[in-house]
């Protein structure tokens, strides 16, 4: 028990992917805003989605890619091969081409359609999956800065230390290529940034996520015939991110909590995992409840 006494500067919100990959039948209400097509198809037959908005492959309603002007610019897609944490080889993954004030930022963009967060309740928790790519060919980067939300309403980060004020860590990337789970509650997220408001968003950059002192990719550039678009190719590669999911969703008890506060007149304080950090009851597993009480270990089947 002495993991409940361990000091944490920060929440642990990451945690390595399972086996497997994220099981869509512990959850409903699916806010999805980028997951492969198979898990899409899955959340339907369950009939458990209640909003679709992925980013769109032909990048006419929404897109993926960079945010302001070269250097900034990052090339999505530039590491093929890549399998997500379900097995499958549907997702994409990131490369700064160039940093600016140390940092190379992608983005999701709107171009016609807003992405839209109205549906979302405190109930549900923000999952993304995501991979600190560090292959034999992949330089390592330093950490990850994750900015979620239109403007500067939520900063995230997942590395060893933002260089920037107002950030929140949310857990480590390690750089081993392994996918880690984010996830955090929506209220969680509340707490932590008070002007939070999720609504239909009004802004382009919806969902940013920066490179802190990675190692730039080397790229040449064609233009297209007649076109003013131009067609990246990598030839050196540097620092990868993967991303293969990027959701919300409410858990299938998300009232678990709620009924225990009531047994015998405890009011639980704390939730712990087995290493004693702190955790949300969203998956099976023995957990740690810290209550006004007392402590005791509770398993969720």
């Amino acid at each position: 028990m002495m993991a409940l006494c361990a000091a944490n500067s920060f929440a642990q919100y990451t945690e390595q992917a399972p086996a497997g990959g994220f099981d869509v039948s512990k959850g409903s209400d699916y806010i999805v805003f980028y997951a492969p097509a198979s898990f899409v198809s899955k959340i339907e037959a369950n009939n458990t989605m209640l909003s679709n908005q992925n980013l769109d492959p032909n990048s006419v309603t929404s897109t993926c890619d960079y945010w302001g002007t070269n250097p900034d610019l990052s090339v999505c897609n530039a590491n093929q091969g890549d399998l997500n944490s379900w097995g499958d080889d549907d997702c994409f993954s990131i490369t700064p081409t160039g940093f600016w004030g140390g940092s190379g930022t992608a983005c999701f963009r709107s171009i016609t359609d807003k992405f839209d967060l109205s549906q979302v309740t405190d109930d549900h928790v923000l999952h993304i999956g995501i991979m600190n790519n560090d292959g034999s060919s992949v330089t390592k980067n330093t950490g990850m800065t994750l900015i979620f939300g239109d403007g500067d309403a939520v900063k995230l980060y997942a590395g060893s230390k933002s260089r920037l004020s107002g950030y929140q860590k949310v857990g480590n990337l390690p750089k081993n290529g392994g996918w880690q789970y984010v996830e955090i509650k929506v209220s969680q997220l509340k707490s932590l940034f008070r002007s939070l408001k999720l609504q239909k968003q009004t802004g382009d950059n919806f969902f940013q996520f920066a490179f802190d002192n990675g190692t730039a990719s080397t790229c040449t550039k064609e233009q297209e015939p007649g076109s003013p678009v131009y067609t990246y190719t990598i030839t050196k590669l540097g620092s990868v991110i993967g991303l293969d999911a990027f959701f919300f969703y409410k858990p299938a008890d998300v009232d678990g909590i709620s009924e225990m506060k009531t047994e015998g007149e405890s009011q639980v304080e704390q939730v712990y995992d087995l290493s004693g950090r702190r955790a949300e009851m969203n998956r099976p597993g023995v957990y740690i409840i810290k209550t006004n009480n007392g402590t005791r270990k509770v398993i969720k089947k």
